[in-house]
């Protein structure tokens, strides 16, 4: 099991690039991101304009409720929400 956070923005833009299995986002009033995988692969990388996610197994992930997201592929259901 693989856990990250990293401290963002009011409005981050996050691309998530895969996720094999299951995705359940959700939007909180954090301002960070907090991401959970039950694989060995979590990848959290900040480029300064982009957040980039991915994994290799099922993805819960948190972000600020005014974040920019993109998501490139999801194998399982996903669930998004808002806190």
């Amino acid at each position: 099991m693989e856990r990250k956070t990293l401290a963002v923005g009011k409005k981050p833009h996050l691309h998530i690039i895969e996720v094999p299995g299951d995705l359940r986002l959700t939007g909180w009033q954090e301002s960070q991101i907090k991401a959970k995988t039950n694989g060995s692969l979590l990848e959290l990388l900040d480029d300064g304009e982009r957040i980039t996610l991915t994994c290799d197994s099922d993805l819960i992930v948190s972000v600020p409720q005014d974040a920019e997201i993109s998501i490139d592929l999801a194998s399982g259901a996903a669930s998004l929400r808002v806190l």
